[in-house]
């Protein structure tokens, strides 16, 4: 029985429109959740709001969107300047592996040749005092759904 020709352009096509299709599933099922930014340590009253905020009918659907929402809704407020958070990315970004909380997401460094060593411990120091390591697989089970 005779196999029918698949020239490798036409495979490598669909191997890459499977990869994105994955990798925006990924993302967006990582940022419907939500509770992975913060190992779902939000008090009751925070995730009653998001949930209004997030509401369907306002369909903020993409993984961005949300994201920039969550920073904007629960960043801390004694460092919430927007250089605190490009800092704490930036170190996020480096720590981060395959299964991490934070993988697929965009990290601005542009602050990070400017601070001193100091202040990044402490900024990350911070953050996982507020909000755990969110690494472990437990905690990014879905704490609420949008």
């Amino acid at each position: 029985m005779k196999m029918k020709e698949i020239p490798y352009f036409t495979r490598s096509v669909d191997r890459a429109e499977k990869r994105f299709a994955d990798y925006k599933a990924r993302t967006e099922a990582q940022a419907r959740n939500l509770g992975f930014v913060c190992a779902g340590n939000l008090g009751k009253g925070s995730r009653n709001r998001l949930n209004t905020i997030t509401d369907k009918s306002v369909r903020l659907y993409s993984a961005y969107t949300l994201r920039r929402l969550f920073l904007k809704m629960y960043r801390l407020e004694d460092n919430g300047t927007r250089i605190f958070w490009a800092e704490l990315n930036d170190i996020l970004r480096i720590c981060q592996t395959e299964a991490s909380p934070f993988h697929n997401y965009d990290y601005s460094s542009f602050a990070w040749d400017d601070s001193d060593l100091e202040d990044k411990y402490n900024a990350v120091r911070h953050f996982i005092d507020q909000y755990g390591t969110a690494t472990d697989k437990k905690y990014l089970l879905p704490k609420f759904i949008i």
